[in-house]
């Protein structure tokens, strides 16, 4: 970071700058909108953001810079100031530092020592906030200058430690130290050296995965590509999620239809259980009554034989009771084997359908219809069994679509006619393609026989030019030896020479020297003497005067 300039310095920059704002003698108004509000919270916010990012230690907030104390003001000025000088220390004069400082660091705009005695007042302190952003902005300036000085040679194409050895070696050539000058070159060459051998070993590194990728992307372009295979899946899964989804909707049909068996086999369970208890409580009563009857002989007998009868009507009924459930659970078997069966027509009916897009009623072909059947368990007839009007809605409706494909398939068959009959004219049109491109192979073998016999004719040419260039490089290569030896003579002579050039420069360099000093020794005397006879010849020239005057005045009184 630079230091403020002194007094007796930058005098250059010091006029450019007082073109610029003005003469020295005049005070510049200054053009920024300094008491504007907007540009009084940008000051803040570029002086808050400079200070919190350089480490300042004292609290800051833009309530406190919109009217700061002088303590303040001066903690900020200060901690600037040592961004500029880090030794940097106000003294007892403060103000007087301050405006020194600024007009150093050539301010463009006049600070007043009354400004600094009350910081915070509304018709001072914008003013200063103002001079205090444009010194947060000569830092930032100097930040960014030094940043980019350093990085000017920071690269790795070795122009940093070359132009290091242009410099260097310059000033050993100055000082006439050959030897410092040859261990700079050699250390120069070392480190290129290394840096080449670095730099092929990165360029074979990049060159083994530059061919490592390219393997990759050729096998990606062969292959199937992750995202074709990630949506194939994607689309078996949602088809596995369509019939996982039938399949549910199907497991709650049937545990909708089980859980209405059960609770009709509950209530029918519960009617039983009713009877079974009205039943014993009229046995009860019946016993009851019994117990209380006089029974005599004839009611003996007559009831023995009616309990005979009973018994063998109880019997008869259940021989025809157990005949008749084992007929209903026949039909029922039946009846089980048949829904079965119409439940897996009903699967295959819902498989083709969906095949041919007929479900759901959003489907392609469906076109609204509800083209979706159910088995229903408990029905009575078959529209109540599948839960749709088959005749009524179905099959008119796949009637129009059967009608609709056969139109479609008839204006199909018409147009592959046509189009076998452009096939046919087509064939036609090849055939004599065909002949046509016999005839230029046929050339073209005829050509390439040609081309085959020129081109042994000019290899032979081309044989015999290459054997005489090689001839020719022979020659050139003993030439180039000749040279090369020639060139390493020439080289130490101009070595010689060299030294022998700058022995004679540093020799001529001290006569030069010694007669300069000579020269200015004799013109020193010169001019001593000079001065010398100048101030006699104005003496004799003062006496001659004198007595000239006397002369003539001796003359006047003569006469």
């Amino acid at each position: 970071m630079a230091h403020a300039p002194e007094s007796g310095q930058g005098k250059t920059s010091n006029h450019t700058r007082a073109s610029f704002f003005g003469k020295p003698g005049q005070v510049k108004a200054d053009p920024r909108p300094i008491t504007d509000r907007n540009y009084m919270g940008t000051c803040i916010r570029n002086l808050i953001n400079y200070l919190t990012s350089h480490g300042y230690d004292q609290p800051l907030s833009t309530k406190l810079l919109t009217a700061p104390t002088s303590k303040e003001f001066v903690h900020i000025v200060q901690f600037l100031f040592r961004k500029i000088d880090p030794n940097f220390k106000l003294g007892a004069k403060v103000e007087d530092e301050i405006i020194l400082i600024f007009k150093k660091l050539q301010y463009p705009f006049p600070i007043s020592k009354s400004a600094l005695y009350t910081v915070g007042s509304t018709h001072t302190w914008p003013s200063l906030l103002a001079a205090l952003n444009w010194l947060v902005e000569l830092l930032v300036y100097e930040e960014e200058a030094e940043a980019v000085k350093d990085e000017a040679f920071d690269s790795d194409d070795g122009s940093k430690a070359f132009f290091q050895y242009v410099g260097r070696s310059y000033e050993c050539f100055l000082a006439g130290d050959d030897e410092r000058c040859n261990a700079l070159e050699e250390d120069l060459r070392d480190a290129f050296k290394q840096k080449f051998i670095e730099t092929d070993a990165y360029s074979t590194e990049m060159e083994t995965k530059n061919t490592q990728l390219q393997e990759k992307i050729d096998k990606l372009k062969r292959g199937e590509t992750p995202l074709a295979m990630v949506q194939k899946k994607k689309a078996d899964l949602l088809r596995d999620v369509e019939k996982y989804k039938g399949l549910i909707q199907g497991l709650e049909e049937h545990k909708a239809t089980f859980e209405k068996k059960v609770k009709d086999r509950e209530r029918d369970v519960e009617q039983r259980n009713a009877e079974m208890v009205r039943v014993k409580a009229e046995c009860a009563a019946l016993k009851e009554k019994v117990s209380r009857q006089e029974v005599n002989l004839v009611d003996v007998e007559r009831m023995t034989k009616e309990k005979q009868d009973l018994q063998a009507t109880l019997e008869k009924i259940a021989e025809q009771k157990e005949a008749a459930e084992k007929l209903v659970r026949e039909h029922q078997g039946s009846i089980d084997l048949k829904l079965e069966e119409i439940e897996r027509h009903v699967e295959e009916y819902h498989e083709v359908a969906e095949r041919l897009k007929l479900l759901p009623s959003t489907a392609k072909r469906a076109e609204g219809v509800h083209y979706e059947l159910g088995v229903d368990t408990n029905g009575n007839s078959a529209e109540e069994i599948l839960g749709v009007d088959m005749r009524s809605s179905i099959k008119p409706a796949l009637a129009k679509l059967k009608e609709s494909y056969s139109k479609q398939r008839k204006s199909l068959v018409e147009e592959l006619s046509e189009l076998s009959e452009k096939k046919r004219l087509s064939d036609q049109s090849l055939e004599k393609v065909r002949k046509e491109i016999q005839e230029l192979q046929s050339q073209l073998k005829k050509l390439e026989n040609s081309y085959r016999s020129d081109k042994d004719k000019i290899d032979e040419e081309v044989r015999a030019a290459m054997e005489e260039a090689a001839s020719i490089e022979k020659y050139v290569e003993s030439l180039k030896n000749d040279g090369k030896q020639h060139l390493r003579e020439s080289e130490e002579e101009v070595a010689s020479l060299q030294r022998d050039l700058d022995r004679l420069y540093r020799t001529c360099t001290s006569e030069t020297q010694h007669l300069y000093n000579q020269l200015t020794a004799a013109c020193d005397v010169l001019l001593t003497h000079k001065t010398y006879i100048e101030e006699n010849l104005a003496r004799i020239e003062q006496v001659v005067q004198t007595v000239k005057d006397a002369l003539e005045e001796e003359e006047t009184l003569q006469v």
